[in-house]
């Protein structure tokens, strides 16, 4: 993204494309409701809209060409008087038929009378420019959009209204406090007058450090608020991945038959497990392969199985256990594995309690009568998420960059406390190294952030936000 210049009007569509009962188009810019006025016209009321226009009113009317007058879309229009907007601006929204074809001439209109295309996320940069939101803040912007689960959205809301820049604020504050203590104390270095009190700082560094330690802890947490729990499916072939899938998603996702080996690639599925997005890989059936296209596809499973969050080992119920499922055990990871009995419609031919050693859960589950679907879902959620739906501030890390930096902030509060205790660190050090500390801390709400770091941060942005 190029350096903004507060002085374009900028114009973008702010709905999805495509073909859509309603599209908006959003101007922000000191011309914004100049441009308004010349091609909209009220229903009722006569002269120039912008003698009679109101902020944060809508008005109905229609969009003509300000030569022709020609017609162009019935729409509901509504001008925003700065500062009161989203951006701090002047801004216009035009609320018309969603239909490309229109959508695309009613910017165009804008273009001619000399807005000019936003860029990604160039809208909600104005606002962090004009000090509506931090840069937290707007990026909670860009992860409400694109929430995949209700607590993604719920987490990245609480980061929008603030809650992670009150943490900032208040930990930046703290450091502010000791390097003032501190530095009172140059001022009465004659007259031995101690104003900082090393137990007091240690004190106070460690409850910092304590605070970042459960952010940064909650990191897992927002990870799978962000992007989903991925649940991948292991077995030999034929021991009923694939109707376990179907019936997980409750449709006919994957070919099922009676010859093994019908998957050969990486097959996927989602469903919702008490607000949290979970992800089903039916996987290729792991064994020797037999030619090159199962070959690549048991090469995929072994991929995706590293990359789970959660392993579900299907074992056949009707048959006994052969060294290829004793291999699978020995091979997966015991401590995120749940052991699904399945084809439990059919006589058993052996008894989980007594053949599969350790205390793995065991659902017995029939993919064919749909037994044991909804004991499995509960299972998930006991041991993959029920101790993770956890808050800390009502909100959890879930930006590499927020964890980046206040992990950074975390090794250096280690290695303060340190240097302070074994009375290594002179206070006039101090002071500097606490002062790189407010300045990270200022970094994540962007109140210090280079143009290299926004141009990062909002070119994930859609077009329009």
């Amino acid at each position: 993204m190029s350096v903004v210049d507060l002085n374009d009007t900028i114009v973008a569509q702010a709905t999805p494309v495509g073909e859509g009962a309603i599209g908006i188009i959003r101007l922000s810019g000191p011309r914004s409701k100049e441009i308004l006025s010349k091609i909209f016209r009220d229903r009722k009321a006569a002269g120039p809209p912008a003698k009679w226009f109101e902020s944060h009113r809508l008005y109905a009317g229609k969009i003509v060409h300000p030569d022709s007058a020609q017609a162009v879309d019935e729409v509901m229009a509504v001008w925003m008087k700065r500062p009161n907007s989203f951006t701090g601006e002047e801004m216009v929204e035009i609320q018309g038929h969603g239909g490309p074809i229109v959508l695309k001439q009613l910017i165009g209109l804008t273009v001619e009378l000399g807005a000019r295309l936003a860029e990604p996320g160039e809208f909600s940069k104005r606002a962090f420019l004009n000090g509506k939101i931090d840069l937290s803040q707007a990026e909670a912007v860009a992860d409400l959009i694109a929430a995949q689960s209700e607590w993604g959205a719920k987490n990245a809301l609480s980061q929008l209204n603030g809650t992670l820049s009150e943490i900032v604020r208040r930990l930046r504050g703290r450091i502010i406090e000791i390097m003032a203590q501190i530095e009172a104390g140059f001022d009465f270095v004659e007259e031995d007058v101690q104003t900082f009190k090393q137990e007091d700082g240690l004190r106070l560094l460690g409850e910092m450090k304590e605070e970042i330690g459960r952010l940064l802890d909650s990191f897992q947490t927002g990870r799978l608020y962000k992007e989903g729990l991925r649940v991948v499916l292991v077995g030999k072939p034929n021991v009923g991945k694939s109707s376990l899938l179907n019936a997980l998603l409750n449709e006919e996702k994957a070919i099922v038959h009676e010859q093994p080996g019908t998957t050969r690639d990486i097959l996927e599925g989602e469903r919702m497990i008490h607000g949290i997005r979970a992800i089903f890989h039916d996987t290729a059936g792991i064994r020797e392969a037999e030619n090159s296209v199962e070959e690549e596809g048991i090469r995929r499973s072994n991929e995706i199985l590293k990359k789970a969050d959660l392993v579900l080992l299907l074992l056949d119920s009707s048959r006994e256990l052969s060294p290829e499922d004793q291999q699978l055990l020995e091979q997966i990871n015991l401590r995120r594995c749940i052991i699904i009995y399945s084809k439990s419609d059919l006589p058993p031919s052996w008894d989980p309690t007594s053949q599969i050693v350790g205390t793995l859960p065991i659902i017995r589950l029939s993919a064919k009568n749909r037994t044991g679907i909804e004991a499995l879902m509960e299972k998930i959620y006991d041991v993959s998420l029920k101790n993770k739906l956890i808050k800390d501030h009502n909100y959890v890390l879930n930006n590499v960059r927020h964890y980046k930096g206040l992990g950074k902030i975390h090794l250096k509060l280690e290695e303060l406390t340190l240097g302070i205790g074994k009375g290594l660190m002179k206070e006039e050090c101090l002071v500097e190294e606490l002062r790189i500390i407010a300045d990270d801390l200022s970094g994540i709400t962007g109140e210090i952030t280079s143009e290299t770091v926004l141009d990062e941060v909002f070119s994930r942005f859609c077009i329009g936000k």
